[in-house]
């Protein structure tokens, strides 16, 4: 026999005792993460995809994912740091780097930390990173995919000889 539940009742639930107070999370913070998310997500996505292009199997996409892993789970834990130090001007200097802005801005965003022009420089900084990582992407890509046996070496996808 299957339960089926509503997950409405447990909001419903709430909102009428008023036993949990839920903080009011702001449509600018909201529409903010949302802006980030999609461009992290072109960011990252074009690095990946030029660095698997660099690959020919599978067994060998590690090497070259695994620096770009490291970045991101960097970031990550350098995102503790600025929350705790908001002020801080490496903080401020590293949530508008284009690599690491996709993850540290939105929550210096969310907590007010971030001034106005803090965030659309980064968001100009993200942008242009995107339209370089495209060229640079295709680049590599046009370079090194016709390529068969051994990994490519970046700076043969960039020149596009053997």
């Amino acid at each position: 026999m299957t339960t089926v539940t509503n997950p409405y009742v447990g909001l419903v639930a709430v909102s009428r005792t008023h036993v949990i107070n839920l903080p009011n999370v702001g449509v600018t913070a909201i529409a903010g993460g949302l802006m980030w998310f999609v461009l992290g997500f072109f960011l990252y996505a074009l690095v990946y995809a030029a660095a698997g292009s660099l690959v020919s199997r599978q067994e060998d996409l590690a090497s070259v994912t695994t620096p770009l892993t490291m970045l991101v789970v960097g970031t990550y834990l350098a995102f503790f740091w600025v929350e705790a130090n908001p002020t801080n001007p490496i903080g401020i200097a590293l949530s508008i780097i284009p690599p690491l802005a996709p993850i540290l801005m939105p929550a210096r965003m969310a907590t007010g930390d971030a001034q106005a022009w803090q965030v659309i420089l980064a968001v100009i900084l993200t942008i242009g990173e995107i339209a370089l990582l495209n060229a640079l992407a295709a680049r590599i890509y046009a370079n090194s995919v016709m390529r068969i046996g051994s990994r490519v070496k970046l700076s043969q996808a960039w020149r596009g000889t053997d």
